[in-house]
């Protein structure tokens, strides 16, 4: 049924909604809304209810059109395609706008929506997907679930939130700090990490982020993650004048949370059409009103600027989105970009966070450098050397601190140099030219080059070094440390005796392949090989699920007979299910059979054979 509502010129308005109380009798299917835009028509224009339909137009222009069921179509050649069914309306409002699709609304002269469930709201703004919110002139959307803010914004990835387009990027600004995981960060949560990466990393005045600058060695890194695989795991000082240094090192633990923007889905809702729908069309394409609103001078765009709340989500029913089209954050509550993060060096280009240095446990009483082969660290300051101090050295500090100790030793050794016997049946002895010196009573130094250094110290093999009561130096070119030490091989050594064996302590990390290693670089080497062993035990007993598995598939066996099995296996703490498919041809000679398998130690395994029988 199609009603005609029009006035005649000179006619008042209120004629015109007369007109509507008198026909209403003959239109008893029409929705109450309907009747109500029908009597808000101009007094020179046209309207039409056609199945619970609306169709207004002014005179002027290609008619209006809208289908479908409770559908509204309003301006010269506005078009409302609705479904027949359901109550999935369709509303365009303005000359030429389209809304096509269930559920949809297209408002703004020349607005188009092609899709379900979707909006556009603006002077050609468009939205071609499901799901698709256009706010503001020029405004484009192409992607499920996506929303496009603001004049010229375009979103084209699924679920994600656009205020801009490429290279008319805008800032989110008056961001809070973000609390979860998937709330957006601002450049006053930012700062702090740039500031303790050090290395001169800093924030612009422009948003932008100076990478670090580590100097180790000979070499200069520009990310955390390169400088800390070269640090070196620890530097304690071994000799006779640092018995009583004591380095430590503290790293500070940094987390940077992914950012995962969320701002809250702008939802449209039109409950009534208002008098003046030219007015209407103006605010909305002018972004003057709305919970989504842009300042016509400055073009800046605010989302909820007068209502409450502390947080803006823009997650979609499909789940989070992300936020693009983004400048980098200059202001402490200005969102930051993944390219700030990169420039940082706390993410790789894949938006992926890289490895940071923790303490080993909530206690903090200990942090592990992980780096293959020890990490150094550079850029020590010099830490105190004294009673009680816990402050790290450096490697200035251990130099000038050797170069004393050598100092010391070379005058000790001028001293020795000139002593042919010192003390009560000293009996130094030697051929001519050879270097030989002894202190202590009863000491020898007998070979060739020697030194024996204690009461009944003896030094007899060439080369030969004693020190100590009672120390035997026998070997060539060896050493005898220690009261009673006897070393008695060649280019030894030696601490003790058999039966009076000493350890060996405050040993440093061994480094070079000829170095000593101590107890905790072992325990180390055994732990992991211990967990290698594990792993591979673990894969091992996944391969013999699976084999149990396959093996124990069944198979055709009658002529022309097919069949598809299922098996499961277990072994060793590990399991696994392996799928068949056999067939027997029709004389009965061959049979073919296919089988795989999968464990739960993510392997697969696939296997194919054939057998001929007679």
């Amino acid at each position: 049924m199609t009603i005609p509502f029009a006035g005649r010129p000179g006619i008042p308005c209120a004629h015109s909604r007369a007109s509507a109380q008198q026909r209403r009798t003959h239109a008893t299917r029409l929705s109450a809304l309907a009747f109500a835009i029908a009597a808000l028509a101009p007094c020179y224009g046209h309207a039409d209810l056609v199945q619970d339909n609306v169709i207004i137009k002014d005179g002027s222009g290609g008619k209006p059109s809208a289908t479908g069921f409770g559908s509204i179509a309003i301006g010269a050649g506005a078009n409302a395609a609705g479904v027949s069914h359901g109550d999935y309306s369709a509303i365009a409002i303005g000359a030429r706008s389209v809304a096509d699709g269930q559920a949809v609304v297209a408002v703004g002269e020349n607005a188009k929506v092609h899709g379900d469930r979707s909006g556009a709201f603006g002077v050609s703004s468009s939205v071609n997907a499901n799901r698709g919110l256009a706010l503001g002139a020029d405004t484009n959307v192409t992607a499920h679930g996506a929303v496009a803010l603001g004049h010229g914004s375009v979103a084209d990835r699924a679920n994600t939130v656009s205020i801009g387009d490429t290279g008319a990027e805008r800032q989110l600004v008056n961001v809070r700090a973000g609390s979860r995981d998937t709330d957006a960060l601002n450049l006053s949560q930012l700062k702090p990490v740039v500031d303790a990466l050090g290395g001169n990393a800093a924030v612009g005045a422009d948003g932008t982020v100076s990478a670090p600058s580590y100097e180790i060695g000979d070499h200069t890194f520009g990310d955390v993650g390169s400088a800390l695989t070269n640090l070196d795991s620890r530097v304690v000082a071994n000799g006779k004048g640092l018995d009583d240094a004591n380095a430590s090192l503290t790293v500070l633990d940094e987390r940077v949370t992914t950012i995962d923007g969320r701002v809250t889905t702008v939802e449209t809702n039109v409950t009534s059409i208002r008098a003046d729908v030219d007015d209407l069309g103006t605010r909305i394409d002018n972004g003057t009103t709305g919970l989504v609103r842009q300042d016509p001078d400055s073009l800046a765009i605010s989302i909820g600027a007068d209502k409450g709340g502390t947080s803006v989500s823009v997650a979609g029913s499909s789940g989070t989105r992300v936020l693009t089209g983004l400048s980098n954050g200059v202001d402490d509550t200005d969102a930051v970009t993944i390219a700030q993060l990169k420039a940082t060096g706390l993410v790789d280009p894949s938006g992926k966070p890289l490895g940071a240095v923790v303490y080993d446990d909530l206690t903090l009483a200990r942090a592990t450098l992980g780096g293959i082969g020890g990490t150094v660290l550079d850029n020590v300051a010099a830490g105190a050397i004294a009673e009680g101090s816990l402050q790290a050295v450096n490697g200035s500090q251990l130099f000038s601190m050797q170069q004393q100790f050598q100092s010391g030793i070379d005058a000790l050794d001028s001293r020795l140099s000139n002593v042919e016997q010192s003390g009560p049946g000293g009996n130094p002895s030697g051929e001519t030219g050879n270097k030989l010196e002894q202190i202590g009573d009863g000491s020898g130094a007998t070979g060739s080059n020697t030194m024996a250094l204690g009461q009944g110290s003896s030094a007899s093999g060439d080369s030969s070094v004693s020190i100590g009561t009672n120390a035997n130096a026998s070997g060539q070119n060896s050493v005898a440390l220690g009261a009673n030490s006897v070393a008695d091989r060649d280019n030894t050594v030696s601490v003790g005796a058999p039966g009076q064996e000493r350890q060996i302590t405050n040993v440093a990390a061994g480094t070079a392949p000829t170095d000593a290693v101590n107890v905790q670089q072992l325990n180390s080497q055994i732990g992991s090989v211990r967990a290698d062993i594990d792993h591979y035990r673990r894969d091992a007993s996944g391969g013999i699920a699976s084999a149990v598995a396959i093996a124990n598939l069944p198979q055709a066996s009658l002529a022309g007979e097919s069949m598809v099995a299922v098996a499961g296996g277990t072994y060793g703490g590990q399991s696994a299910v392996a799928f068949g498919l056999s067939t027997a041809t029709r004389n009965g000679r061959w049979v073919v059979k296919a089988s795989g398998s999968t464990n739960t130690r993510g392997t697969v395994a696939v296997g194919a054979g054939a057998g001929y029988r007679w």
